[in-house]
This record gives C-alpha cells, sequence and structure tokens, in this order.
C-alpha cells in the first residue's frame, strides 16, 4: 500500500493539551489588537488557530501556502512555527499592503520571513 504524504502530529497535539487527545472542537480566542496592528481583514483569522493547524498537519521547513492571504496570519503562524511560506491575494485592499510588515511586526525570532507573490 502506498504511503500517505498526509502529515498528522499526533503527539504533539497531545503536548499542546496537556497530554490528552486533542478533540475536534478547538476554542480559541478572536483576534486581539495585536493582531489587527498591521491590517483588518472581515475573515481574519486568530495567529494561535493557524499555528495549531500548522502544527498539527506540517513539519517544520515545509512550505505553506495560502491561495487566499488576505491580512497575512498564515505567514505569521508559518513564519513563528518555522515553516516556509509563499500566498496570494487578489484583493487589491489587501495585496497592496506589503505584507513584510505584518511579519516584521511578530515575534518570531531569526530565521525565513517567507515569500509574498501576487
Amino acid at each position: 500500500m502506498k504511503k500517505s504524504k498526509h502529515d498528522f502530529n499526533y503527539e504533539l497535539m497531545r503536548q499542546l493539551n496537556a497530554g490528552k487527545q486533542m478533540k475536534s472542537v478547538w476554542t480559541l480566542p478572536a483576534p486581539n489588537g495585536a493582531e489587527k496592528t498591521f491590517g483588518k481583514h472581515p475573515t481574519q483569522k486568530p495567529v494561535a488557530l493557524l499555528e495549531r493547524i500548522i502544527l498539527a498537519s506540517t513539519k517544520e521547513g515545509d512550505l505553506i501556502f495560502d491561495p487566499f492571504a488576505g491580512s497575512s496570519t498564515t505567514a505569521v503562524a508559518a513564519i513563528k512555527t518555522r515553516r516556509k511560506f509563499v500566498g496570494t491575494e487578489l484583493e487589491v485592499e489587501y495585496k497592496d499592503r506589503p505584507a513584510q510588515k505584518t511579519i516584521e511586526g511578530t515575534s518570531c525570532g531569526q530565521g525565513d520571513h517567507g515569500n509574498y507573490h501576487d
């Protein structure tokens, strides 16, 4: 049988949930003011949500692609979790805003600052 290319980091998810199996319904706070400092988006997700999704389904160094990059929350989460990032955005309001400002505003430390393409 061919091995799936899908990753699920079960043990890490257990660690993040105090040693218990992670449930399928997650309760996280809405994006706070600091997350909206570099731009608001009507469907902006909390960075914590994207970080958890990325940690659950990728390995460090993997490439994350977001075809609807919007306010760059996925880029921030990817960088904070040591993943590479490529994103696109069609909406002029968001694609003309430099995503690099959002990325530089994160506390992601050293590392790859990803790529953002129109």
